[in-house]
């Protein structure tokens, strides 16, 4: 089969993956009080951080401080300490006494151990207040009104929020956990037109994907958004009428590429004769007869897949040298030294993955490049990632390197994000954005 036939299928399935984050993996609203698994025993489970969260359920249900003390573990024996600030949070909870994430013992600290406590209590305790008052940093404070509101699906809080990418990712986010349009209105326009920012259009198309509804599409002005709106319906209820809609002029989400995407779905070369380019005409056809010819071939190299994206949930490690974190992300600092962000995430195996398929994506951007100083990743102390940032654009860019497959039924990874030195000049980057993606047949 010809090269530019498995381009074609790249195309197709374009529209699949970018969708695959609304429709395979929902945002869910986590609620302590309210579950269907209080009664399990948390030592039954084998991820730490998930057993962590058992034991702060099972502890506020049954408001038992001794249960507060099984979150986390004391003894670094895992090379950090963990779940300090949930174990402190949780007593300050059932004590209803807040002075409890003040009296942390040193040992146990970090420069972040006392607002976490803080944001995790205020959570807990649906209290803004203790955000206002407790927390001096602005955007740590933005970081918790927005852990506030997100935890407890209140989109009123996040217009406590100044900063205003922060402010658009809390109303985002709430509005897809309620699939409701109004709490779209209240977003921004900043970055209108772009895929990549969450703003009021971009939601507009997320509500409209999880409604199934074109006319939500009607709302968006700006040429890419609206197209993208429009290409990802199409696709996903696999309507010819729809792709009318699409523009002509968008090069990655126009009509013609919208008709071969429904063509090859339906398995229907008539389809093809909507599209105008000649060239994309023939290969329609091509891939029409490909997938009639073969609906199982699962060849690696030329069956069709589907690449899942999911966000990482990243648990704090520790960081050595000048590192800033905030709901904007993990800013590294060169500053008489290099600096470093140690973090760990936990990857459930999915059984429909692909041998080898699973891969870590980012977003980053160097501030200040200074002269030779790097921007590196390590994930279980092996290199992945390294970038000079004389060498990257002015703007934000994005990357990705492969990772191991996780063994058994999941697995822990620990990931070092580093800013080395290399000059005596300024050096400054922000790494945002951690996904993890893997490939499925489909």
């Amino acid at each position: 089969m010809k090269k530019w036939v498995w381009g074609l299928i790249g195309l197709v399935f374009l529209i699949l993956i970018l969708l695959t984050i609304f429709f395979i993996y929902p945002l869910k609203k986590t609620d302590i009080q309210k579950t269907d698994k209080d009664n399990i025993s948390c030592e039954s489970i084998n991820n730490l951080f998930d057993k962590d969260d058992c034991d702060l359920r099972l502890a506020i249900k049954d408001n038992d401080i001794s249960k507060c003390n099984n979150i986390g573990n004391s003894d670094n024996n895992l090379g950090f300490i963990r779940g300090i600030e949930e174990r402190y949070a949780c007593i300050a909870f059932i004590n209803n006494d807040i002075s409890v994430c003040e009296s942390i013992p040193s040992e146990l600290k970090n420069q972040f151990t006392q607002n976490n406590c803080y944001i995790h209590l205020a959570s807990l305790k649906k209290d803004k207040t203790i955000c206002e008052n407790k927390i001096q940093d602005q955007e740590v404070k933005d970081s918790c009104y927005s852990k506030v509101a997100i935890f407890n699906n209140e989109s009123n809080l996040c217009n406590y929020i100044l900063d205003t990418t922060g402010k658009d990712m809390c109303y985002y986010d709430i509005a897809i956990s309620q699939i409701d349009l109004l709490i779209c209105d209240k977003m921004s326009l900043d970055n209108k037109d772009s895929l990549i920012y969450k703003n009021r259009y971009s939601c507009y198309s997320s509500i409209a994907f999880l409604k199934k509804d074109e006319k939500i599409c009607d709302k968006i002005d700006g040429l890419n958004q609206k197209n993208y709106c429009y290409y990802g319906l199409a696709i996903t209820k696999t309507d010819l009428l729809i792709c009318d809609k699409v523009s002509t002029e968008d090069k990655s989400f126009n009509q013609d590429r919208c008709y071969a995407s429904i063509a090859y779905l339906k398995k229907d070369k008539n389809i093809c004769s909507h599209i105008s380019n000649k060239t994309l005409n023939e290969q329609c056809n091509a891939l029409v007869e490909f997938g009639i010819k073969n609906p199982d071939y699962h060849d690696p190299q030329t069956s069709p897949t589907t690449e899942v994206t999911i966000p990482l949930n990243l648990t704090f490690i520790k960081t050595e040298g000048k590192v800033n974190i905030s709901s904007k992300g993990i800013e590294l600092i060169k500053e008489n030294g290099p600096a470093y962000y140690d973090t760990s995430f936990y990857l459930k195996k999915d059984i429909h993955a692909i041998n080898g398929s699973y891969f870590i994506s980012f977003n980053y951007q160097f501030k200040s490049k200074g002269s030779g100083d790097q921007l590196g990743i390590w994930i279980n102390d092996q290199q992945r990632f390294i970038v000079t940032g004389e060498l990257t654009p002015d703007y934000l860019d994005s990357s990705n390197f492969g990772i191991t497959d996780p063994k058994g039924n999941g697995e822990t990874y620990f990931m070092t994000v580093a800013l080395h030195n290399y000059s005596n000049g300024e050096a400054r980057v922000l790494v945002k954005d951690f996904n993890v993606g893997y490939s499925v047949y489909d």
